[in-house]
């Protein structure tokens, strides 16, 4: 099973992608308790694509797949933005105090510690965000 959803890069999409995600589990008969992790996931991904991909007023896309095979749920996560790779910031040291914390890369650590995979390319200036968790271990 897949679908897809394109949003604008504004905030005031998250609410479709929430329903997207939570929508896609349920007929996908994967188990509810994913429903949150995945949203959580795929929010810290987006949001941090609206935010810097484009930057200033800049418009643009974000298109989110998600198909389910039965072993697991891959997202993927496209726009044509700034370039980024997530995997090369560092994970936040979460044993410092909070005010203590740099700013910055908390949402790339929450999403590694959901996903059992997060991975990057840029093929023909896009972004391409590949994140993978296994249902049924």
């Amino acid at each position: 099973m897949n679908r897809r959803i394109t949003l604008h890069n504004d905030t005031y999409e998250l609410p479709r992608l929430m329903s997207f995600v939570e929508e896609f589990v349920h007929d996908a008969e994967i188990a509810n308790e994913m429903v949150m992790p995945l949203q959580l996931a795929i929010e810290e991904s987006v949001v941090n694509i609206m935010h810097y991909a484009y930057p200033g007023q800049e418009s643009g896309d974000i298109e989110i797949g998600m198909e389910y095979n039965h072993h697991s749920v891959v997202i993927t996560i496209e726009d044509y933005g700034v370039a980024f790779d997530p995997g090369s910031v560092a994970d936040a040291d979460i044993s410092l105090p909070a005010e203590e914390r740099e700013i910055g890369g908390l949402g790339i650590f929450i999403t590694r510690q959901i996903m059992d995979t997060v991975e990057y390319c840029r093929r023909c200036e896009k972004n391409i965000l590949i994140l993978t968790k296994i249902i049924n271990k």
